[in-house]
């Protein structure tokens, strides 16, 4: 192997210097193009496998679009069932057939799973469905929805005109007993309880019976006895319909329990394959990933073996060539002179350095004054090569500041963004604890009505619920869920404030925005992080003022000048005065944030601006927020800010902006400086 490794280096070392670059230079050429199509190829890879992975990620959207749509659907057809209504079957059917159109264009989309699931069936359930709830809304219209509609209409009807003709026989008990038989028909529809059809065929037996003791005429008596039996057989008709219009019922809601089984099986089968697909898809992106640091890998080792080889066959026989001139010039006349055998440009080198050596040899005979300029010489040669030796040492200790330099730029880097996540977590962490008291109000109140169902149901089924108790329950449930509905939208507004304010402060989106709802905003979010303390924020913002710029850095700017005053400014006071207000001035706005705390020295305001300069070191300050206040005010932004301050007197913060920030070339140089 030693052997081997001699005859290659023998090798190597007999070409010509201008071979021994080209060979170099073309390895190198081969390995950077083997590295630039194998990374080419393998990005281009990557970037299909993450297009899939978009496309699985669009599937699960569109799966939870359609889980929705089916809870939607159930909804209106429970409301339906309840209170059926047209505009509640228009609704219904509306969201029913969107609900159908969604599944089927899931399906006709291009997808990375397969769908070879079972699809048949559930579109047979679907069909049955919307089949039966057709079936149970026709029954409803040939029912009538009130006894100004369909058959109950014809019954109402049949009942008035009994009810006239009686009035004018002036027959009290006929009339008291067709006000118990309409009693008795509103209780049965009421409730749908056989026991008032029995009862409904007794009373008109009775009638009967009092009609024939009546001291009317035979022909008056045929008259109200054909009527009264046109009004009965109409009711037993409609209690037919009735019947089924309560199976139809049953129907519609077993139709509904199957169709829900079969779409909720189909979505998890395909939410299961997604599943699948994406954690192969992730292996596959990681072993890409893996390969493309190899081939850099790769790149970086041929690249290490190229300087290796120049070192190895250039730069060391030189080297060992230099040394034997410098113990030459030092006076060693015995030292040998190495490598002069090669045939290529270091061996003409030696060779030449051989003839030096000898020629010096000569002259060293010669005169005195011949030897001192030859002395002279090799001082100089000296000379030069500690010069070129200082320099590249200079040039590594200068690569090695850069190195250092630019580590703590990224450190600050790191810093500046870490301070930026930490207000937003503060955001976060006071939000969620204001909508505590809404959300809790609101479960209260929900816990509060079912309890009441429960206790109305209870009645229900024992039979003494009343007309007053349904009343007293209704009301109840009206005014509860006005106080849920009430809650729930104080906190739907807390989540909305948030969202803006979050999306503004994580993103660098330009936008036209108003100044006042921004400030608004970010003044809401940062209230429920101060509920502990009474500190006052006063707002003075005319409602006209529009900005082309950046809402997301003008929010930060404006929650660090609030934090820094509340942590800084009341210097642990629990209550404290901070106003904002604004000046439109042509093409900028001018902005004054003030408080009335304890102030600053003039020595604070020279370093205010200062990265990490703070006066509450190791107590949670990291001395970047006035410092990120002043980059993005003058960056971002294109404006400028002024502090005025005087202890004990409070501190006034100036902010000039132009109305139109600058452009992406300003903020770009804003994002470098911060």
């Amino acid at each position: 192997m030693l052997r081997f490794k001699n005859n290659i280096v023998a090798a190597l070392e007999a070409l010509r210097v201008r071979n021994q670059i080209r060979l170099i230079t073309w390895l190198s050429a081969i390995g950077l193009i083997v590295s630039i199509v194998v990374l080419s190829l393998l990005g281009i890879t990557l970037q299909g496998y993450l297009h899939l992975q978009e496309s699985l990620l669009n599937d699960e959207r569109l799966l939870a679009d359609i889980r929705f749509q089916h809870s939607e659907v159930r909804a209106d057809m429970e409301g339906f069932i309840r209170q059926p209504s047209p505009s509640k079957a228009r609704n219904f059917q509306k969201k029913l057939v969107s609900l159908k159109e969604k599944v089927t264009d899931f399906t006709q989309l291009p997808h990375s799973i397969d769908l070879d699931i079972p699809f048949q069936k559930m579109q047979t359930q679907l069909g049955l469905y919307k089949s039966s709830f057709d079936s149970l809304w026709q029954k409803f219209q040939d029912m009538g929805l009130g006894y100004d509609q369909g058959l109950l209409r014809e019954l109402n009807l049949e009942a008035l005109n009994l009810k006239q003709e009686l009035k004018n026989r002036q027959h009290q008990a006929l009339e008291l007993a067709l006000l118990d038989i309409r009693q008795n028909e509103k209780d049965y529809f009421l409730t749908n309880l056989p026991l008032f059809l029995v009862g409904m065929k007794q009373l008109y037996d009775d009638f009967l019976l009092t009609l024939e003791r009546s001291e009317l005429s035979q022909t008056e008596q045929n008259n109200i006895r054909d009527r009264i039996y046109q009004y009965y057989q109409i009711f037993v008709r409609a209690s037919y319909l009735n019947a089924d219009v309560q199976q139809a019922k049953l129907t519609l809601e077993a139709s509904h329990k199957v169709f829900a089984e079969n779409l909720l099986d189909w979505m998890e089968a395909i939410r299961q394959q997604l599943e699948d697909t994406k954690a192969s898809l992730q292996e596959r992106i990681e072993l890409f990933l893996m390969l493309m640091v190899l081939t850099a890998v790769f790149a970086g080792i041929a690249v290490f073996l190229a300087g290796r080889f120049v070192t190895f066959t250039i730069s060391r026989p030189i080297s060992q060539i230099v040394k034997s001139l410098q113990r030459l010039s030092e006076g060693d006349r015995s030292c040998d002179i190495p490598y002069k055998k090669l045939d290529n440009e270091v061996g003409q080198i030696a060779r030449a350095a051989e003839v030096f050596k000898e020629s010096l040899y000569q002259a060293e005979k010669g005169a005195v004054n011949e030897a001192r300029r030859k002395t002279l010489e090799e001082s100089n040669q000296q000379l030069e090569i500690k010069v070129k030796e200082r320099t590249e040492e200079l040039a590594v200790r200068n690569d090695d500041l850069n190195d250092a330099l630019e580590k703590l730029q990224m450190a600050q880097h790191e810093l500046l963004e870490r301070e930026k996540l930490a207000a937003l977590g503060a955001l976060v962490a006071g939000v969620s604890h204001e909508l505590n008291t809404p959300l809790g109000n609101a479960l209260t109140v929900l816990t509060s009505l079912g309890d009441e169902r429960k206790r109305v149901v209870k009645l229900f089924q024992s039979k003494h619920l009343k007309e007053s108790d349904l009343i007293t329950h209704l009301e109840y449930c009206e005014s509860g869920l006005a106080l849920a509905e009430k809650n729930l939208y104080r906190a739907s507004e807390l989540v909305k404030n948030f969202k803006q304010v979050a999306v503004d402060q994580t993103s660098e989106s330009r936008r036209l925005f108003s100044l006042k709802e921004v400030t608004d905003e970010v003044v809401a979010t940062l209230t429920p992080s101060f509920k502990h303390h009474s500190f006052e924020f006063q707002l003075h913002i005319p409602d006209d003022i529009m900005l082309d710029s950046y809402p997301g850095p003008y929010g930060q700017v404006i929650s660090n000048l609030i934090n820094n005053a509340c942590l800084h400014g009341f210097d642990g006071r629990p209550y404290g005065s901070i106003q904002i207000s604004a000046v439109d001035r042509d093409d900028e706005v001018m902005i004054l944030v003030s408080d009335d705390g304890i102030g600053m020295s003039e020595d604070i305001q020279q370093r205010i601006f200062e990265p990490f300069y703070t006066t509450k070191l190791g107590q949670g300050g990291s001395g970047l927020g006035m410092n990120i206040v002043y980059n993005m005010v003058t960056g971002v932004l294109g404006g400028k800010i002024h502090i005025f301050s005087h202890q004990n007197k409070g501190t006034q913060v100036e902010l000039k902006l132009p109305k139109k920030a600058p452009e992406s070339d300003a903020l770009d140089q804003a994002m470098i400086i911060s």
